[in-house]
């Protein structure tokens, strides 16, 4: 005898894995490409309401993801935010491209700025993009490039600083 489809009310917890996610200008909504198990793939379009051009971009990613915390739960709020200023950026006039391109800019990690001196949302933003980095940059076991017990020798400093602990030259 078959199960009936969509029989979810005897589960107690989802396996659900973000593959892609995207934005859909009109309507206005969230696109997911989520793996559901092991070997499902499917689509979801999550709708942004009354998206307002001057609302906090951070503040909708947080509503978004707790409206559908089953399937945005392992994404990354600064994604969200990342989208949501997209579609904010386009809604004033912009085009897609450009809108891109500013949010780009804006949502990249500014190497030169004092973190000890800006405000905690701004903090915990330049993290999540610290953070975002780090991950795409990483080589795990299963990536092609990794090499064990990788040794680099690293050049003399060409100067002398506080964080050394050996100043000797």
């Amino acid at each position: 005898m078959a199960s009936p489809p969509h029989q979810w009310a005897g589960k107690t917890s989802r396996v659900i894995r973000a593959r892609k996610i995207g934005l859909k200008l009109d309507p206005l909504s969230l696109i997911l490409l989520y793996q559901d198990g092991e070997v499902k793939v499917r689509k979801r379009f999550m709708p942004i309401r009354n998206l307002k051009s001057q609302a906090d971009p951070w503040a909708r990613a947080e509503e978004l993801k707790l409206r559908h915390m089953t399937y945005l739960a392992a994404v990354p709020t600064v994604i969200l935010t990342k989208l949501i200023s997209i579609a904010q950026q386009v809604m004033i006039g912009l085009d897609v491209d450009e809108a891109v391109r500013q949010v780009t800019q804006r949502f990249s990690v500014d190497v030169e700025r004092d973190l000890n001196v800006v405000s905690e949302p701004e903090l915990k933003r330049q993290k999540e993009l610290m953070e975002l980095t780090f991950i795409s940059n990483v080589i795990g076991p299963s990536d092609p490039r990794f090499v064990y017990d990788k040794q680099v020798a690293f050049h003399r400093p060409d100067r002398v600083s506080d964080w050394d602990e050996d100043n000797s030259e």
